[in-house]
């Protein structure tokens, strides 16, 4: 059985996070918009009173 280990996402996973993001957009038919990216989920996770909010899954 694996472990999966819920943290706060940290800028140094802004790659799987920007990867995860286009995977599931991908599967509802949309195209990924960088800029919408950029100013949602970028600009929040070097923000440290906002980047609490943003949780990334860690299969172990």
């Amino acid at each position: 059985m694996n472990n999966i280990r819920i943290e706060n996402a940290t800028p140094d996973q802004i790659d799987s996070l920007e990867k995860l993001m286009k995977l599931l957009i991908s599967r509802f038919g949309d195209a990924f918009d960088t800029k919408r990216f950029d100013w949602g989920i970028r600009r929040r996770i070097y923000d440290p009173l906002q980047r609490h909010g943003i949780l990334i899954a860690i299969d172990e």
